[in-house]
């Protein structure tokens, strides 16, 4: 439409002008041109931001729509944008001038931009409700095999994620570069998710929560498996597994495993913390500081290339620290339970005898030994 208004106006300037000098005559005529198409170029470029913004939002719309309907997503996603692309470009035809030599190549890029933007947005939300709250879960429960498991569930979805959003992209006609960047960008993402979720679990304060609340575990389990009557474990022993399940935690937490490289944390841990420090302090046979040295470093040796430093040698051997300490009221509650065990089988064992002794009494004659023995009996049942 503009180039045509264009072209009738420059046929009426040539008949105008037509009596002067050709040299003159065309210096005017690009002088004029080149002033008309300063006073449009801001209309231009306006009515072609108008056909972007509606194009945007009827992508949108469409691809919504296309959902709704049942469709897959990479499916929606190549019928959206061909048909808004399409538009696009004979919304752009119309408004071309063609005298001016402009095109909407810019605004074109920008739309395509603006389409893939969301379609990352979408990845990067399938990645993060797939990774964030699994990856939370495994390392809070901390097992042996947890960074394998991180592992699996980081590669599969990221994997997965890439792979359906190299099939969306294709329907932007971008060159394999621009989708490498792309696919480059996803798969930082994903990395960095996974390495924020693992700086918030390696929290000091939660690492050393999770380590209180994992050696009360293995105390109420002992306490509640362990019946007045029965004979008790050694405490030891049961101290010993709640420090080493606690410390397994702190190994755990203490970097990032991107690869299956073994590394030497775990056994670093437990030979300068496990294998010298325990808690009944008759028991402890070499002083503190001569264990320390081991964990004054700021990285893990012989820890791979690929593995990321969440808590250094110095901070876990100062959160072991704070742990014995935190843990002290808790083991000599066990241990007061133990003891309280201990007499009321005392007790108990006493009631029995007497009791049986008062049977044999029955049989003699004395009924006075017999009722001395059943009080006896009774006061047991009610230590228990």
């Amino acid at each position: 439409m503009v180039s045509i208004l264009y072209d009738e106006v420059f046929t009426l300037y040539d008949i105008e002008v037509g009596h002067f000098d050709q040299e003159v005559r065309n210096a005017k005529r690009q002088q004029l041109l080149s002033n008309v198409l300063m006073v449009v170029h801001d209309a231009y470029d306006t009515m072609l931001m108008h056909l972007y913004s509606n194009t945007v939002k009827s992508f949108k719309t469409s691809l919504e729509q296309s959902l709704n309907e049942g469709r897959e997503y990479v499916a929606s996603i190549h019928l959206c944008s061909q048909s808004c692309l399409r538009e696009f470009d004979e919304g752009c035809e119309d408004a071309a001038i063609q005298q001016s030599g402009w095109n909407a190549n810019k605004f074109r890029k920008r739309l395509i931009c603006n389409m893939l933007s969301e379609v990352m947005a979408k990845y990067e939300n399938q990645i993060t409700h797939a990774i964030a709250n699994t990856v939370e879960s495994l390392l809070e429960a901390s097992e042996r095999n947890t960074w394998a498991l991180v592992r699996d569930v980081f590669e599969c979805n990221t994997e997965k994620a890439i792979s359906e959003f190299s099939d969306a992209a294709a329907s932007f006609e971008l060159r394999s570069s621009e989708i490498d960047s792309q696919v480059h960008h996803l798969r930082e993402f994903a990395r960095n998710l996974l390495m924020m979720k693992a700086r918030e679990e390696a929290d000091a304060g939660r690492v050393l929560k999770l380590m209180m609340d994992r050696s009360k575990q293995v105390f109420d389990n002992y306490e509640n498996s362990m019946p007045w009557y029965k004979l008790e474990t050694n405490l030891d022993e049961i101290e010993r597994k709640a420090l080493s399940k606690s410390l397994r935690i702190l190994s755990i937490m203490a970097a990032i495993r991107y690869d299956e490289m073994p590394d030497q944390i775990e056994n670093v841990l437990y030979s300068s913390l496990m294998d010298r420090i325990v808690l009944n302090s008759s028991l402890q046979k070499t002083p503190m500081e001569a264990v320390l040295d081991l964990l004054a470093l700021d990285t893990w040796e012989e820890v791979s290339q690929n593995s990321t430093t969440l808590l250094k040698p110095e901070d876990s051997k100062s959160l072991w620290m704070m742990f014995i300490e935190e843990i002290k009221p808790m083991v000599t509650d066990v241990k007061s339970h133990q003891d309280a065990r201990k007499k009321t089988r005392s007790y108990a064992a006493a009631a029995a005898g007497v009791a049986v002794t008062g049977v044999a009494a029955v049989v003699a004659g004395p009924a006075v030994v017999v009722s001395l023995g059943i009080a006896i009996f009774r006061r047991a049942i009610m230590r228990m």
